[in-house]
C-alpha cells in the first residue's frame, strides 16, 4: 500500500529507525508556512540515513534587512505546528543553524539572477539534497513570474542537482494563474495556466502543510494526512486515501 514517508514529513512520536526514502519521490515540492517543514525534512533525512554528503539549502529572499536567524525564528514563532515547535525545541534560531550546518550548507541569494548563476556552478555529485525556499515568490518579484521563466529555473536547478534530489519550498498555495511567456519576450497578452499545472509538469511529489493536517501527492497516489501535536511530537497519525 502506497504511504507518505511520515517519518521525513513530520515528527512522528515513534519514528522508525528502518525508514527507506523512495528516491522517484523526487523532485518534491513542500508548500507550507515558513522554511521549517522543510527544513525539518532535510533534518529527519540525514538523522536517519546519515548520508556521508551534506545537502544545500537556499534561502531566496530579496531583503537582508534581517539576518537568516531571525527571518527563521519570525517563521517558526508564526508558523504555530508541531513541525515548528520541534525546531523550537532546539532553543534559539541560532542553534537551530548551528545543528544544520553540520549536515547543510547555506545559500543566501536576494535575487533571481544570483540563484540561477548558483545553479549554473554548483554541481550536486557530492551532495544529498538540493532544496530551493522562496522559489516562487523570487520569480514573482522578478521578469520571469511565467511558466517559461519558472520552467527555465526548474530545468536548471534539476540539471545542476543531477541525481534528481530536488526540493522547493514555498509559503504560498499554488493556486493562482500565470502567463505561459515571459512578458519582456512576448508583445501583447500572454495565454495564462495555472501555476500548480506548471509545477505539475516538474515535480513528482507535492506534500501541502496546514495545521494538524497536510496533503500528499506523489505517483498517481493523493493522501491526507492528519495528526495532534503532543510535547512537540505528532501523535494519533491517520492516513486516508483521497481520489486524484
Amino acid at each position: 500500500m502506497f504511504q507518505p514517508p511520515i517519518e521525513l514529513l513530520l515528527c512522528p512520536e515513534h519514528p522508525s529507525q528502518t525508514s527507506h526514502v523512495n528516491l522517484d519521490l523526487f523532485p518534491l515540492l513542500i508548500t507550507s508556512p515558513s522554511v521549517a517543514s522543510v527544513l525539518l525534512f532535510l533534518l529527519n533525512y540525514h538523522r536517519l540515513h546519515k548520508p556521508r554528503e551534506n545537502s544545500i539549502l537556499v534561502i531566496c529572499s530579496s531583503s537582508r534587512q534581517h539576518s537568516i536567524n531571525n527571518a527563521l525564528q519570525n517563521d517558526i514563532n508564526a508558523e504555530g505546528s508541531v513541525i515548528s515547535s520541534f525546531l523550537s525545541s532546539l532553543e534559539t534560531a541560532s542553534s537551530i543553524w548551528q545543528a544544520a550546518s553540520r549536515q547543510l550548507s547555506i545559500v543566501h541569494v536576494t535575487s533571481l539572477p544570483q540563484l540561477s548563476a548558483f545553479l549554473s556552478i554548483v554541481r550536486m555529485e557530492q551532495k544529498t539534497f538540493l532544496a530551493i525556499w522562496g522559489f516562487t515568490e523570487m520569480h514573482r518579484l522578478g521578469e520571469r513570474y511565467s511558466a517559461q521563466g519558472l520552467g527555465r529555473t526548474l530545468a536548471s536547478a534539476l540539471d545542476a542537482c543531477n541525481n534528481g534530489r530536488l526540493i522547493i519550498g514555498d509559503s504560498k498555495s499554488e493556486d493562482e494563474f500565470i502567463g505561459i511567456l515571459n512578458e519582456t519576450e512576448f508583445l501583447g497578452e500572454s495565454q495564462a495556466i495555472g501555476i500548480d499545472k506548471c509545477y505539475a509538469r516538474w515535480m513528482k511529489s507535492f506534500w501541502t502543510v496546514g495545521v494538524g493536517e497536510g496533503e500528499w501527492s506523489s505517483m498517481g497516489h493523493k493522501s491526507l494526512v492528519q495528526w495532534k501535536e503532543q510535547e512537540n511530537k505528532c501523535i494519533d497519525i491517520t492516513i486516508t486515501n483521497k481520489p486524484l
